[in-house]
This record gives C-alpha cells, structure tokens and sequence, in this order.
C-alpha cells in the first residue's frame, strides 16, 4: 500500500461520522434515482444502439448480485475521492508547508481533546516544557511572574512604565507556531549591553519593544497578549499573574532585605546570600482574574521549572493563586530544576525546596515531584555557570512527607547555549512533557 493511500485512508477515516452522513445522502438519493429509472424502464421503449448500449452500462450481462458490489464498488470510490478533493482544497490555507495533512489533522484532534494545561513558571525552563507540552495540548495557559526588572525588560518597564514583557514573550514563541524565522526575530537582541542605559535601544529585545508597543496601542496587557496570540499563532495563552505593577523584595537567613528581582537573582547584596522569604510590595495586589479562572477549569498544573524565588515563588506569593491551587482537583506536578543557581538555591537538595514552599504557604500545591537523575552531563566550565551544581534528592524522604517521585531521565542531551549562555543544562521538551502526561493520563484511567 503506498504511503498516499495510507494518508488518504487515514484521513477518510477522520471524517467518518461526515462520510456516514454523507453516506445516508447519497444512499437516498440513489433509491430515488433508482425509482425514475424503474419508471422509464417501464414506460419509455428504446430501440437500436441505444438500447444495445443500456445493456452494457447497466451490467445487464452479470449477475444482480455482481451488479450491485460492482456499482456499490465504484461509486463509493468516486464519492471518497471527490470528498478527499474537497477537504484537501478547504483546508489549503489552513495546512502546514510540511507534513501531510492526515497527520497534522491528528495533532490538531489531540490537541483540542486534551487536558487544560496551567504551568506556573515564565523562565527559559518554563518555555522548554511548554515547547514539549503543546504538541499534546492546545489548551494551555502559561502564568507568568511580573516582577522582573532587569535587563531589557526592567530597562522598558523604568523607561515607559510598563509591565515587565521578557518572560511573556518568551512563552509566547513557545507556545507559536509561526516560523522560525519570526520566533528568531521576537528574540533577536540588539547589539549592546542588555543592562545599559534605559534609553538606548542596544541590549533590547525585539519582542520585548513590539509587545511594549502593542500594550500602548490596547491600552491593556492582557488584550495585548491575546492580539500578539492571534498573530503570531499561539496554542494556548500567556497570562501575567497580576495586572498592578510590583517589585519584588526578600529577606535573607542573616536578616538582610533585599530589593528588586535583579538583586535578588545575581546576588547582588551583602551577608551570606541564602534567601528566606520573598514578597511582592506594594502588598495585597490582586491576583489576575483570568490567572484564577485558568487553575478552577485546569486537568493539569505544573509548577515550574525555573528559578525557585524569583519565578516561581514570585507567582505563589499571591494568596488567591495558592488558595485555587490547593482547592483544585487537577493532577499537580512540581518539576525540580536540574541544577542550582548560586544565589538562589546554592547547594539546595529537594527537601530544601519544599521547605522554600512550605515557608511561603505553598508546600500543598503540587503532589507529585519529577526529577532529573541524569547527571552524567558535566556543568559547563564557563564563567555564567561559577557555582552551578546538579540537584540532589531522597526519594525516601520525600515519599514520607507525602509526595509522589517520578524519576527520568530528563536531562537536554545537548549543551547549546540559549539566551547568550555559552551553555545550557535544561529538561529536554520531549521527554519531561511526556512523562508528565503519562502520569497524568494514567491517573485519570484508575
């Protein structure tokens, strides 16, 4: 069987339930014909050739049998052809310039069926997991963090005062489907120093400026994020987790306040630089609502992975999100980094972690734990990565606390440096949304 009546089986068979009804149609159609052949066989008297020649096309020299699996035969033929010429020509705008179209049908099938998906995280680590989860859901809803106020992002938000964009355009190339060519120029940073000065347009991000752009234009964050969706083919949805404008802040174990996130990520403060608690000022802002709205309708919620206080924790500060997390009935996963950062979770093991949540009210939002136990990757020796190491954790201790382990080998099996790092250690997409949707599939079926 060649490979394009597969894909024409396949996708006859997508349509199944048209094709019935269909079907029904032309079966109707065809008793009726068959009465005004009966009543001019009856009534109207042919002669010469012309009858000679209603022999040959009714078959009359076969059986009546044979007639009809003959006709039934190639009637279906021409009536399955013609349709898959049809949705061939319908669908011509909507298809993929690779793939044929049974396949990306199938995708698309999966897609919509699939869970409701929340992750809560925004950082490169968050973007790698959505890459792997939207190729099995298209109803997916990304939380971001919105405190961040360095580099390009906290250049535009000092200058214009707005919102920080960074990790929201991030997860919306994610999360597209565009071409590679536009998801490489919403990234594509400007020659420059991405700490400079808030004026100078070196060190931006391109993304960064169009969304500062369309914010202005919408008058709106949020209908900002829904019109760059729509142009640039978002499967799923951006949400920031709150639509005020704060700053994060932090306390450290030997009682040190720290201000702004960018402080607090590259340890940018005096005394031992192991962080205790964080919050976000001014205190008691609201929750996004339609951050909220997300968690109640969600199957699934994943927290993380990415940086443990300035990402993640950033989302969970707000009580509104914790207390729809903990109230839901979702399948909730916490994705443990690969590695340590050295500012903020330098030498962390996994119950570090959890006591990072249980202090910020938040130990109860997930159930399960997914670990990386590839650590046969070496860190790379590069400047960027002084005082990176890979995430230790007891399995034993962990189950006696309450939470389930899911061990795999997550690990990226390549070292390309992403956002100017000459290096990378992140979960590769593939594996770590599979295993995560198995776990949850295999939930949902007991």
């Amino acid at each position: 069987m060649t490979a394009r009546i597969r894909n024409s089986l396949r996708l006859v068979w997508k349509f199944k339930n048209l094709l019935l009804v269909v079907g029904l149609g032309v079966t109707i159609l065809a008793i009726g014909f068959a009465y005004l052949l009966v009543w001019i066989y009856r009534h109207v008297y042919f002669n010469g050739q012309f009858q000679h020649l209603i022999y040959f096309v009714t078959l009359q020299f076969v059986p009546h049998v044979w007639r009809f699996v003959i006709l039934t035969a190639v009637g279906l033929g021409i009536v399955l052809w013609s349709l898959q010429e049809v949705l061939m020509h319908v669908l011509a705008p909507f298809r993929q310039t690779d793939g044929n179209l049974a396949d990306q049908l199938q995708s698309y099938q999966k897609r919509v069926q699939g869970p409701r998906i929340v992750v809560i995280g925004g950082g490169i680590g968050t973007a790698q997991l959505v890459r792997g989860l939207k190729e099995h859901a298209g109803r997916i809803s990304v939380v971001v963090h919105m405190t961040d106020d360095g580099g390009s992002a906290g250049r535009l938000r000092r200058s214009l005062g707005i919102p920080p964009l960074g990790d929201i355009v991030s997860n919306i190339v994610a999360l597209s489907d565009m071409e590679e060519l536009m998801k490489e120029l919403l990234v594509y940073r400007f020659k420059g120093d991405r700490y400079g000065s808030d004026n100078d347009l070196g060190g931006h991000k391109v993304g960064n400026l169009l969304f500062a752009a369309l914010a202005d234009i919408t008058g709106d964050l949020n209908t900002a994020i829904a019109a760059a969706s729509r142009i640039f083919a978002v499967r799923g949805e951006v949400l920031p987790v709150t639509l005020e404008n704060v700053f994060l802040h932090a306390s450290t174990r030997d009682g040190v306040e720290v201000s702004g996130e960018e402080n607090i990520d590259l340890g940018k403060y005096e005394g031992g630089k192991v962080l205790e608690k964080i919050w976000c000022e001014p205190k008691d802002v609201p929750a996004n609502p339609r951050v909220l709205e997300a968690i109640r309708k969600a199957d699934v919620i994943i927290l993380g992975p990415g940086d443990l206080y300035t990402t993640i924790l950033a989302s969970l500060i707000f009580p509104e999100v914790v207390a729809e997390i903990k109230h839901s009935q979702a399948f909730k996963a916490y994705v443990l980094n690969v590695a340590n950062k050295p500012y903020e979770t330098r030498g962390f093991e996994l119950a570090d972690f959890i006591e990072a949540f249980k202090r910020h009210g938040a130990e109860q939002c997930f159930d399960y734990i997914f670990v990386n136990k590839d650590q046969s990757l070496p860190i790379p020796a590069t400047p960027e990565y002084d005082g990176y190491s890979f995430v230790q954790y007891d399995v034993a201790m962990a189950k006696a606390m309450g939470y389930k382990i899911v061990e795999g080998e997550f690990l990226e099996a390549t070292v390309g440096g992403k956002e100017g790092k000459s290096g990378s250690l992140y979960h590769d997409p593939k594996k770590i949304a599979k295993a995560i949707l198995n776990y949850y599939h295999e939930c949902c079926s007991v």
